[in-house]
């Protein structure tokens, strides 16, 4: 297809100039099935090597068209396809793009002590508190009774003191975590409108340790204004002492790992002995 530009005279005669129309490429399919991607189209540059994520998989025909299957699909189910001339992007159809990196987070420590425990400057101790190796401590109280863990994605119940399933003050088995702790968090309509409510597995629980806390070894989210008759709306409260996880320890299986929020240190004990419970949902 052609179009007029322009006309110069040449005695009695105009000259017509004419150009092609800049052409478009249309994807008319792109589609993710068994781990590789089809992708057709048209108006294509004429004869073109079409490349996909910047490497040659086909060419295009005399009329622009072109049809393709490659194994290289984009983290984020979207493509870039070039046929030397221009460059466009391709979302893929039946693809679900990959969640992102967990980010390992810090252990919140920022203080270095010696060996006989006087604190002491940490620029180049190499200690955990001059390196500060991880992703900062990140948390929002989502102002229903959960806290959001920006590092993990982890949604945590938060704990009051107010007689209700989420006092702090609860104990229970660790069969019994499942079984009256967590199914009474999904019960009905479920808390916050969730019920897909479970127990963390130690790494997990130990993940929202903050090391530069003792008594209890949280940050702020976790245990602020925490007084009696209080909720999981007006404050945040933490117990000082054994939480369980859904870990079992494989070398004593009638014992399970908790992490104690005194100090923050890992351990287990026997199921049948009462300890803490925080719920969690999600993560990545």
């Amino acid at each position: 297809m052609l179009k007029l530009l322009s006309g110069t005279f040449v005695g009695a005669a105009m000259v017509l100039m004419l150009i092609p129309l800049a052409h478009a490429i249309t994807i008319t399919g792109a589609t993710l099935s068994s781990g590789t991607v089809t992708v057709s189209g048209n108006k294509a540059a004429k004869s073109a090597a079409i490349s996909w994520e910047a490497t040659p998989v086909t060419t295009s025909t005399r009329v622009g068209t072109f049809t393709f299957t490659t194994a290289s699909v984009p983290a984020d189910c979207v493509g870039t396809l070039s046929d030397g001339a221009s460059t466009i992007v391709v979302a893929i159809n039946d693809c679900t793009p990959a969640p992102p990196p967990v980010t390992f987070p810090a252990t919140g420590q920022t203080t270095c002590w010696n060996s006989s425990g006087a604190v002491i400057a940490c620029p180049g101790t190499g200690q955990d508190g001059d390196i500060k190796a991880g992703a900062a401590l990140s948390y929002t109280d989502n102002a229903d009774g959960t806290i959001t863990d920006h590092n993990t994605g982890l949604m945590w119940e938060k704990k009051g003191d107010d007689g209700t399933i989420h006092d702090k003050d609860n104990s229970y088995t660790w069969a019994n975590a499942f079984t009256v702790h967590v199914a009474g968090l999904n019960a009905g309509a479920g808390f916050a409108g969730y019920t897909d409510w479970r127990l963390p597995n130690v790494k997990e629980l130990q993940s929202i340790v903050n090391y530069e806390h003792v008594n209890p070894a949280v940050s702020p989210a976790f245990n602020n204004s925490c007084a009696a008759s209080c909720t999981v709306l007006t404050c945040s409260c933490t117990v000082a002492y054994n939480y369980w996880s859904s870990s079992s320890y494989a070398y004593n299986p009638p014992t399970a790992w908790y992490v104690n929020f005194f100090v923050g240190n890992v351990n287990d004990d026997f199921k049948n002995f009462s300890a803490y419970v925080r719920a969690v949902r999600g993560g990545l």
